[in-house]
């Protein structure tokens, strides 16, 4: 009788972690999709830009090319508590705020 009880729990027990890897398997699956849906908006944003904001796009990314290559360097104003952990765009955000 505790063999078939046993299992019985197993059993549903089995059952329960399937359908949670199931639900985590759905999840990525979504989020695979939202980001390459972003990706493809952001795509179609860049596509639709005027030639300014193309130029001011191409200034960020070299802003952002530069600031790696300070980091990378160690020749990066630490004063604010940044170091080589830091996302280089939040780095930049502190400099635009003037931190």
């Amino acid at each position: 009788m505790n063999t078939k009880k046993h299992k019985e729990e197993e059993q549903k027990s089995k059952k329960e972690e399937d359908l949670a890897n199931k639900d985590t398997r759905d999840q990525q699956e979504k989020n695979r999709k939202l980001i390459k849906h972003r990706s493809a908006y952001t795509a179609l944003q860049i596509l639709d830009a005027t030639p300014r904001e193309i130029m001011d796009l191409e200034a960020s990314l070299r802003e952002v090319e530069q600031l790696q290559g300070e980091l990378k360097r160690g020749e990066f104003d630490n004063s604010g508590g940044l170091d080589q952990q830091t996302p280089v765009l939040l780095c930049l955000c502190g400099i635009s705020l003037g931190r």
